[in-house]
């Protein structure tokens, strides 16, 4: 089952945060901060008929496992935790820009703040991360960033052929 049934976020609600703008439909889990559902609210999942549903980016389904991870990596090498104040977020029709700010609860004395930025009309979320340390001790930690996905191998055709799906560049 996708983590967004129906508008609503299914199974440990309070472990995903929905955000919501003109242009994307978005699901982050609180596990790490990840991006793990994108739907583009302006272009139909079939072409042809222009009121299907949203083309869907990125999934944590199963059957088609296509999530945006990011984060800091401490010594620790696990997943940061987070919580946000609120778990739906929405780009109001006055709002010209949106923050998504995610707080780290298992940093211990080490204070993480994750902050996707959300634009009207802009599919571009930059993240900033705040970080203060408050122990005596030195903190090391590196940034992250990947794509990652799980694909189902279809069962063979007579022309083999399949679509690329994968992280694109531009400059």
């Amino acid at each position: 089952p996708s983590v967004m049934e129906g508008g609503q976020i299914s199974g440990n609600s309070h472990r995903y945060i929905h955000v919501k703008t003109d242009v994307l439909d978005i699901v982050i889990d609180t596990q790490g901060g990840s991006i793990v559902q994108a739907n583009l609210l302006k272009y139909p999942q079939q072409a042809s008929d222009p009121n299907s549903q949203p083309f869907q980016l990125l999934s944590k389904n199963p059957e088609n496992y296509y999530v945006a991870q990011s984060g800091l990596a401490g010594a620790e090498r696990q997943r940061l935790q987070y919580r946000s104040a609120q778990t739906n977020h929405n780009l109001g029709p006055e709002q010209s820009e949106l923050h998504v700010n995610l707080i780290c609860t298992s940093c211990g004395n080490v204070a993480i703040q994750k902050q996707f930025v959300f634009k009207r009309n802009d599919y571009l979320v930059p993240i900033n991360y705040q970080i203060g340390n408050h122990s005596n001790s030195l903190w090391k930690g590196q940034l992250y960033t990947q794509f990652q996905q799980k694909k189902r191998i279809p069962a063979r055709s007579l022309f083999n052929i399949s679509s690329y799906t994968g992280g694109a560049i531009s400059t």
